[in-house]
């Protein structure tokens, strides 16, 4: 189950939130600052300190859906 705190901290930064599921949070890379993945142009994605940070302190990590969509996912 997603805390409720990492959602809340998501937004905090300024990560658009789309959607919740059981183990992950769908998370849109369009007009963001902390995501951005262009493929083919783009072969290594972006992703800020600060978001990278925030996955590190709740052991998730970031999987990309499409160009404009990431599911940041609990490790457990």
């Amino acid at each position: 189950m997603i805390p409720d705190k990492l959602i809340d901290d998501l937004e905090r930064i300024g990560v658009y939130v789309i959607d919740v599921f059981d183990d992950y949070v769908e998370v849109s890379a369009e007009s963001n600052e902390h995501l951005e993945y262009y493929p083919p142009f783009q072969n290594d994605p972006y992703v800020s300190r600060e978001l990278q940070d925030l996955m590190d302190d709740y052991d998730c990590y970031l999987e990309w859906y499409n160009a404009g969509i990431a599911h940041i996912t609990l490790d457990y």
